[in-house]
């Protein structure tokens, strides 16, 4: 049986150097110029949205493929899922707004409802770098999480700084948002 190991190592070197240049283009897109209607409203960056389309039409192609001759259930289970998850990125890149003032913030949601909180309530704030969030525990029990990913972070932290006790924030929070308001992001792939 011949085991093409080129091939392989080939797809493992494409598939890292391919998400390296994406996350390198999400990070930058983080800081584009906005207009000033925009300047509190802290939203995905294009190029999720661009992300989610591609992938939707890959895997609708796909989907489309598995009823061939040549297709099968895998094909059609993959494109499913890729369908589903592309989807997401497209709701995420709409529903997942949040807006800033000096009293809280609205925040979005992909799926849930959406809600808003004033800076009083807010009882914790952490990063959590797996998932490449903050997120604000409320005193109602809500947890609102704001994605590293979204246009608008330094705002952001400019206004959790300003209003949220010390206290209450993450000393690793506290550390990435202080960087955040002077624009200074985080890195999103190592």
């Amino acid at each position: 049986m011949d085991f093409d190991y080129f091939g392989i190592l080939f797809q493992v070197v494409f598939w890292i150097v391919a998400m390296t240049f994406m996350m390198r283009w999400f990070a930058r897109s983080r800081l584009r110029d906005r207009p000033a209607s925009e300047a509190r409203t802290l939203r995905q960056p294009t190029p999720l949205l661009i992300v989610g389309i591609v992938c939707l039409a890959m895997s609708i192609g796909m989907l489309f493929g598995s009823y061939t001759e040549t297709g099968g259930p895998i094909p059609f289970v993959v494109g499913s899922a890729m369908t589903l998850l592309s989807l997401y990125l497209i709701g995420d890149y709409y529903l997942a707004r949040h807006v800033i003032d000096d009293d809280g913030m609205a925040y979005g949601r992909t799926l849930g409802k959406r809600g808003y909180f004033r800076w009083s309530d807010v009882r914790r704030v952490a990063f959590n770098k797996r998932m490449n969030w903050y997120r604000l525990e409320l005193e109602s029990g809500v947890m609102v999480r704001v994605t590293g990913m979204q246009m608008g972070l330094p705002e952001f932290a400019a206004h959790v700084l300003r209003h949220v006790s010390a206290a209450r924030i993450d000393p690793r929070a506290h550390d990435l948002l202080k960087n955040s308001a002077r624009g200074k992001l985080h890195r999103m792939w190592p």
